[in-house]
């Protein structure tokens, strides 16, 4: 495994749900923020059993957005950039959504950046399956999960800590 790839990371890149317009029609009918939850633990989860390296950032949909992102960008090399539906999906977050894209391309320029369907809802795990192997990511090592919210009762890093 060459250098590069043993700091690899997974950024997993997810609107906090409380902050998330369930009722809006592009998001999948019946999920609520501990649903919400729930998947993005399972995802975490998913590509832990796989052994790949994921680390956790929640942004709001504010002017906080970018600086939130960039900075956890800064704090590991990643190879792949996961931003997730409920960032992407909604017309209204267009906006949210770009900055989020022009954050990754200026802070981590050399990560791919991935984007689940809803098919493979809750995990994305196809998606990201598609650029790891055309990244030759290692499918061994640990799982370290941060989160950049500044919330400290995170149900996906409880979650994980039992896997």
């Amino acid at each position: 495994m060459d250098a590069a790839h043993a700091e690899g990371r997974l950024l997993f890149v997810v609107q906090e749900p409380e902050t998330i317009d369930f009722s809006d029609f592009a998001l999948p009918p019946g999920i609520d923020a501990e649903k919400a939850r729930a998947t993005i633990a399972v995802g975490l989860r998913q590509m832990a059993n796989r052994g790949w390296q994921a680390d956790l950032c929640m942004v709001r949909p504010d002017g906080t957005a970018a600086n939130v992102i960039a900075r956890q960008l800064s704090s590991a090399t990643y190879v792949c950039v996961v931003i997730g539906g409920a960032l992407r999906l909604p017309s209204n977050n267009s906006p949210l959504f770009q900055v989020l894209v022009d954050a990754v391309r200026k802070s981590a320029p050399s990560a791919s950046i991935s984007f689940n369907v809803l098919s493979e809802a809750p995990t994305g795990k196809s998606a990201l399956l598609r650029v790891l192997k055309r990244l030759h990511y290692p499918r061994s090592g640990s799982i370290n999960v941060r989160s950049s919210s500044s919330r400290a009762d995170l149900a996906p890093n409880d979650v994980l800590r039992k896997c």
